[in-house]
């Protein structure tokens, strides 16, 4: 039971952060797609550029503050769950470095999960890769 309960979280976790990086992504983009529109306007008004960059900036910095459901649930998996599967530690990997790249909050939960993976890297085993059926020792000479 409790294992089913940390797989949960943990796979919520996981999902948490993809939707989060969606969200920042489609922001990104739709400020990014704005300012350029502006810009290639006949007379770009500067004050409307610069609006354009801040509502971008906060709410990038908003979606990263919201981060901290997921890296909260990736980091009780990790530590208190004791979730060892090498897929969760892929992608938990995966979902810090997304995190170091949204300023300012996620930056430290994003190395908060990092300093946590790390040190218990060895924990987590090689990935379950099924034996192989061809050897050359049953090869036909």
């Amino acid at each position: 039971m409790k294992s089913a309960i940390a797989l949960t979280i943990a796979i919520l976790g996981v999902l948490l952060s993809v939707a989060n990086g969606y969200a920042v992504l489609r922001t990104t983009h739709a400020g990014t797609s704005a300012a350029l529109a502006l810009m290639r306007s006949p007379a770009p008004d500067p004050s409307h550029l610069s609006a354009i960059v801040g509502e971008t900036i906060i709410a990038v910095t908003s979606h990263g503050m919201l981060a901290i459901l997921p890296a909260t649930l990736l980091y009780v998996a990790l530590t208190a769950l004791r979730v060892r599967q090498h897929w969760f530690y892929s992608c938990t990997t995966v979902a810090a470095i997304y995190f170091l790249l949204v300023p300012p909050f996620a930056t430290l939960y994003g190395i908060i999960l990092l300093v946590a993976l790390r040190r218990r890297k060895s924990e987590f085993g090689a990935p379950a890769i099924p034996p192989s059926t061809h050897s050359p020792e049953n090869e036909p000479v």
